[in-house]
């Protein structure tokens, strides 16, 4: 899995643990372990540009929107498989 291609819209930190997540205006939402390789763990895809990002307050779910309007909700164990 290789990084974004195209500009990064946001960066947050975990509350909870060691992982960073970033949004793209190639509709991604990716996560990575802070101290891991420099490419994202996992990722899932919106339907329009990604444009912010963020942690639930116990670090469990991670919330995104954008381009398309929709918030989308996926629990952390979704980008571990």
């Amino acid at each position: 899995m290789s990084p974004p291609t195209d500009d990064i819209t946001s960066v947050i930190f975990s509350p909870k643990d060691d992982h960073l997540l970033a949004t793209s205006w190639h509709k991604s939402v990716s996560l990575w372990e802070v101290h891991g390789t420099s490419v994202p763990n996992s990722r899932y895809v919106q339907q329009g540009p990604a444009l912010c990002s963020c942690f639930s307050s116990d670090g469990q779910y991670v919330f995104s929107g954008g381009g398309d309007k929709v918030v989308y909700m996926a629990p952390l164990s979704h980008f571990h498989h």
